[in-house]
């Protein structure tokens, strides 16, 4: 599993999943949605106006607030990469292209483009959504993980 330490695989991988949720978004605004699985998995355009999970907030918040978090995902990805540590930069690079993703909806058409839709089950979401919590997942294990170890 060495190719997973390759920093170049880490960005090209980021990159590609990046480039599909940018392909199903453009696709999904285009076209009526279908389900996947009858009843339980659609995919469909929900224009999202909030936040995560559709929470309300003014985008006189939003803008800055996530261009914030972008800049200090964005720092210690640096510092990541300088230190060679590539469980954080998988989820430093995975959150930070996740959360531009969505910048760039939120620049483009006002909104978060959102597809995923588990009926009646979760709220809606899309692939960059995925990505964020995905590396918030990464970043929480390295650092509980971290914590056990430097206890013992």
């Amino acid at each position: 599993m060495r190719f997973l330490k390759n920093k170049f695989f880490i960005f090209i991988i980021v990159f590609l999943i990046f480039l599909l949720d940018r392909l199903i978004k453009l696709m999904i605004i285009r076209k009526e949605g279908f389900f996947i699985i009858k009843d339980f998995l659609k995919i469909n355009y929900y224009p999202n106006w909030g936040v995560a999970l559709s929470l309300p907030v003014s985008q006189y918040i939003t803008y800055p607030l996530v261009i914030l978090i972008m800049l200090v995902v964005f720092y210690y990805l640096y510092i990541s990469l300088k230190r060679n540590n590539y469980f954080l930069i998988w989820s430093q690079s995975l959150i930070f292209v996740g959360a531009f993703s969505n910048l760039l909806d939120r620049f483009r058409f006002g909104h978060v483009v959102d597809y995923i839709n588990f009926v009646d089950r979760f709220p809606v979401f899309n692939l960059a959504d995925v990505m964020i919590v995905s590396g918030v997942i990464l970043f929480l294990i390295k650092e509980l993980t971290k914590n056990k170890k430097s206890e013992s």
